[in-house]
């Protein structure tokens, strides 16, 4: 087989044999290859030819492609034009989609069996979201009052720290090494909405969370643009409260981006992320709850709320 595709490739490139027959060389390993091929031809016409024979073919088929290697490729210009030419031509690489053809009478059956089972669903309560109903929208600081209750380890839905530790621990391969963790909130925190740590009304930050070993401040944004500079006041503010506390700032916006550049000193302290994130965070906090516990409805509502944002 080997021999039938170097025959086929040689007769193809027959017109550049030609050019080469004033080479020396080029001749001797012609004629060696074709002396060769015709003793196998020769031989086969009564036995299989033997290893020596084929050898000797091998050897001069390997001197002869030397010299048709020697040619550089074609450009890929050149390539490249061939191939627009032919690709109107080619054929799909899967077959037509088959048109999916649809019953009026089944579908108005289906319709017609679903009623009831939709209705008993309803019923349940289960698409009711109170969030939505609420009228939260995309206000920044009704939000930011329903997500710090859930972070409230005082809160009045029970769960103690179960929110903030979910967060903080969901985050983890993306806080740098200087941001607080969830164990430094495992002595009991205190939760701020819009709090002005250094009594100054411009740097009034949406959520605050202190205890004695750390303190975050979240700033939220839906709508409104990032005040120029805003986190690196609230970066310089934290640095002078700290007081041998681990301090961060976790800027929360629909996309998970700021618009101004993180600052090399800041890159330990202020983390970017999405409603997105919150919003799995939330979820998973919920799975540890009973299936009909309140609350946990309430996280998966206001995460299916928080996500659309």
């Amino acid at each position: 087989m080997t021999i039938d595709h170097d025959m086929d490739t040689i007769r193809r490139q027959n017109s550049m044999a030609t050019s080469r027959v004033n080479d020396p060389h080029f001749a001797r390993a012609l004629a060696a290859f074709t002396l060769s091929f015709r003793d196998i031809q020769s031989t086969t016409q009564n036995k299989r030819p033997n290893a020596l024979s084929l050898s000797a073919l091998a050897n001069a088929l390997s001197a002869l492609r030397v010299h048709f290697h020697r040619d550089p490729p074609r450009p890929l210009w050149d390539r490249l034009a061939d191939f627009t030419a032919a690709w109107p031509g080619l054929p799909p690489r899967s077959p037509s989609p088959i048109p999916v053809r649809v019953s009026a009478q089944v579908f108005e059956a289906f319709c017609q069996d679903m009623e009831r089972p939709l209705a008993e669903y309803r019923a349940t309560g289960v698409l009711a979201n109170v969030w939505v109903v609420a009228g939260l929208g995309r206000d920044e600081r009704r939000n930011a009052q329903v997500l710090a209750w859930f972070l409230d380890n005082h809160g009045n839905h029970g769960q103690d720290s179960l929110v903030l530790r979910t967060l903080l621990e969901s985050l983890e391969g993306r806080l740098p090494a200087g941001f607080p963790r969830s164990s430094h909130f495992q002595r009991g925190y205190k939760t701020y909405v819009e709090s002005c740590p250094d009594g100054d009304m411009t740097n009034r930050v949406d959520i605050e969370i202190t205890s004695d070993d750390a303190f975050v401040f979240l700033e939220l944004k839906i709508g409104a643009p990032e005040r120029a500079g805003q986190l690196d006041r609230y970066y310089q503010l934290a640095k002078r409260r700290a007081n041998g506390q681990a301090v961060g700032v976790l800027y929360i916006t629909p996309g998970g981006k700021r618009r101004e550049p993180v600052r090399s000193e800041e890159r330990a302290h202020i983390v970017e992320i999405s409603w997105a994130d919150v919003a799995k965070a939330l979820r998973r906090s919920a799975t540890v709850l009973l299936v009909d516990h309140p609350v946990r409805h309430y996280l998966n509502q206001f995460a299916t709320h928080i996500n659309a944002l």
